[in-house]
């Protein structure tokens, strides 16, 4: 389903280190995490990245427009933005694709 995406950057120690750790956790069938970070640790791209690599639809709620924003950005740096644009809507009542 995500086969367009790939992450243009590099992973921080500590992104490759909750990324590690989610992969195990998924093989040990675990379905459910909570990725507590501060601000500007990159937690929209690990989200992003754990989105490709599970391969499955996914929903992000963002509390704010802002927030909604730098979701759709971030994507950019995954994919050429014209894809992403396909692949992320900012309106409750589309979802997309």
């Amino acid at each position: 389903m995500y086969e367009d995406l790939c992450f243009r950057g590099e992973f921080r120690k500590y992104q490759r280190l909750i990324l590690s750790v989610v992969e195990n956790e998924i093989k040990k069938s675990e379905s459910k995490f909570h990725i507590v970070a501060p601000p500007g640790s990159g937690k929209t791209i690990v989200g992003i990245e754990l989105i490709r690599k599970l391969g499955v639809p996914a929903v992000v709620f963002a509390p704010t427009t802002t927030i909604q924003l730098q979701w759709k950005e971030k994507f950019s740096m995954f994919m050429d933005t014209g894809k992403a644009d396909s692949l992320v809507s900012l309106s409750p009542k589309e979802i997309t694709p």
